[in-house]
């Protein structure tokens, strides 16, 4: 059972994840960016109040008595809002004072970082915002296939001789059975039978040009894939049934986005293997994939635990071998290679899951050398393409790093008695019991729209007796809630947010009216069922009760703690200035971006 929130609002560990590392913030100031608080001589401004707040998700907000997050857009959330960042500043001054900031791994932590979230923001605007894009065109072509899947069979082989030497062996007329026999190196399903069917849409576009330009009866061309070579013969062509256009919109989209996606993957990569020279051996990549120990295990069957980085097996390469080139790229102008030895030394020295596996194939292999080369020549890019200096990674990294010295501070500083007798279990029980009672629950249907008027049509076609599972996938732009029929089940009376405040104010059986369910989106929520709460035990809750009292402690003494670093460093606060500064939705809120096949 978990406790109840509470009304008290304190900097628990929880809640300390945005705060303003020292030598990491931005200035501020200027005649446009109020100045909302002074802590210790380092200012608060609007700019800086504004950043924070549209990094936090909506369960992080402030939070009301029952714990429901606070409309940002009030002065009594926005006063809270400050006092929050205030406190967060007075832990900078403190961590600062205690010699954090100079940890070396801060510094670590921050090149890392850095190179994460600058890749990961050149992949949204590279790959992920571009695969979103669908034209009227594309969406016609792509429907007209849907329905269409190939029954085939297939050999999967390490090397592309291989492939080629499998194809040619099929279409000179042998025996399947015996080519299968001969070449397939991948697993063989426990049915015994070593056939896909693929249906259009569903894979990689290289992958389906190949198989789907492959007449039935046919023998494909060697396809390279991550997971090897293929040949496949396909043995029949089927069509299906199509989706209703209108009714699988959505649904389409995201299987045309994740096909997308995966194309502009390659795509990209292959961009940056050709600009940064990446090259591959490949007699040395046979070389290695002969020499990965057969059969290793991840965890030791006897004492369930990871196998020893001592008991593993090195790799068993020649001497004369080391020396071969394996792989290489360029960065900088300068060629960075790795040979065989270079390789046979990362191996013997890595853990057993970061090893690449014998039974992953050569395609397994590729994929371990892929990842290295990919962390080195990402990052270049990004960097090169400026994303290290924009201002939202930046940001983020800033919000990672001061979780970490939230964390040690916090660790360090609040610091408690851990013992609980009987006493203090049964006084607090007294004040508190009504934490630990089971919520009431709700259980019901529910339609997200894009608009209030598909919200308010959709209502009506409910009032009129369509069937919820009808309306939902005509109006609903949620596919999570479409696959369920609209239907949930137990939600608790401590959820929050638009839908569960809905839910909560009609009577079993009732159907609310259309309502803002946030994103510019609008929602109805039908209550079927109430389930009462009840109670909680107090002898079954001893352990929680006592974790509850050693919560409050630490609360009462961070308090503490906060009220004397606000005598020792000084704040100066001005709540004046808070009231033209933009609530969480205005800074959270975006446009549905412009696409030319919208998802509803």
């Amino acid at each position: 059972m978990f406790p109840n929130p509470t009304s008290r609002t304190v900097l628990t560990l929880a809640g300390m994840a945005v705060f303003l590392l020292a030598g990491l913030t931005g200035c501020g100031g200027g005649q446009d960016d109020p100045l909302l608080a002074d802590v210790g001589g380092v200012e608060i401004h609007g700019s800086m109040y504004e950043e924070r707040l549209a990094l936090l998700d909506q369960g992080e907000l402030p939070k009301d008595e029952v714990g429901r997050p606070l409309d940002m857009s009030l002065p009594a959330a926005k006063s809270e809002f400050l006092t929050t960042m205030i406190n967060k500043e007075l832990m900078v001054a403190k961590a600062t004072q205690l010699g954090f900031a100079d940890e070396p791994r801060i510094a670590a932590a921050h090149k890392s970082m850095q190179s994460y979230e600058a890749g990961l923001a050149m992949s949204q605007d590279v790959i992920n915002a571009p695969a979103g894009e669908v034209s009227f065109e594309e969406f016609d072509a792509f429907y007209e296939r849907l329905g269409e899947s190939r029954r085939c069979s297939y050999i999967v082989v390490n090397f592309e001789t291989e492939a080629l030497a499998a194809r040619d062996m099929a279409r000179a007329g042998a025996d399947w059975d015996d080519v299968v026999d001969r070449y397939h190196q991948g697993d063989i399903p426990t049915t015994g039978v070593i056939e896909v069917t693929v249906p259009w849409g569903r894979f990689d576009r290289t992958f389906e040009k190949n198989l789907f330009a492959t007449e039935e009866g046919g023998v494909s061309d060697p396809i390279h894939t991550d997971y090897g070579w293929w040949i496949v013969r396909v043995e029949e062509i089927t069509q299906g049934d199509k989706p209703d256009k209108e009714l699988a919109r959505a649904e389409i989209l995201d299987l045309m986005h994740r096909r997308k996606m995966m194309t502009m993957q390659r795509d990209f990569r292959n961009e940056m293997y050709a600009k940064y020279k990446v090259e591959f051996n490949d007699d040395a990549l046979e070389i290695v994939w002969t020499a990965l120990p057969e059969d290793e295990l991840m965890i030791d069957t006897l004492t369930d635990k990871p196998v020893p980085q001592d008991e593993l097996a090195d790799l068993d390469i020649a001497a004369r071998d080391l020396d071969l080139p394996f792989y290489s790229y360029e960065l900088d102008g300068e060629i960075r290679a790795t040979s065989i030895g270079d390789f046979k030394n990362t191996y013997d020295r890595s853990n057993t899951f970061e090893r690449p596996k014998r039974e992953k194939m050569v395609g397994g292999l590729m994929t371990s050398i892929q990842q290295t080369i990919a962390h080195f020549i990402m990052d270049a890019e990004a960097r090169e393409r400026g994303y290290y200096e924009r201002v939202d990674v930046q940001a983020k990294v800033r919000k990672k790093l001061e979780e970490i010295m939230v964390t040690s501070l916090y660790g360090e500083v609040v610091t408690i008695d851990e013992k609980v007798t009987m006493e203090d279990i049964d006084a607090y029980w007294a004040e508190n019991s009504d934490r630990f009672r089971t919520p009431e629950t709700r259980s019901g249907r529910l339609i997200i729209a894009a608009s209030e008027a598909e919200a308010v049509a959709a209502r009506q076609e409910i009032v009129d007796g369509r069937l919820w599972r009808e309306v939902v996938q005509q109006y609903g732009t949620d596919n999570a809630n479409k696959s369920r029929s609209g239907k949930f089940d137990n939600v608790n009376e401590w959820a929050t947010g638009s839908v569960a405040e809905a839910l909560f104010s009609l009577p079993e059986g009732e159907l609310s009216q259309a309502f803002d369910a946030g994103d510019g989106r609008y929602a109805i929520v039908r209550c079927d069922r109430i389930l009462p709460g009840k109670p909680g035990d107090k002898d079954s809750l001893y352990e929680q009760i006592g974790q509850s009292i050693k919560s409050r402690r630490k609360e009462d003494l961070f308090l503490s703690l906060l009220a004397d670093w606000e005598i020792e460093f000084g704040v100066t606060r001005y709540d004046e200035n808070l009231e033209s500064l933009k609530s969480w939705r205005e800074l959270t809120y975006e446009e549905a971006p412009g696409a030319p096949v919208e998802r509803h």
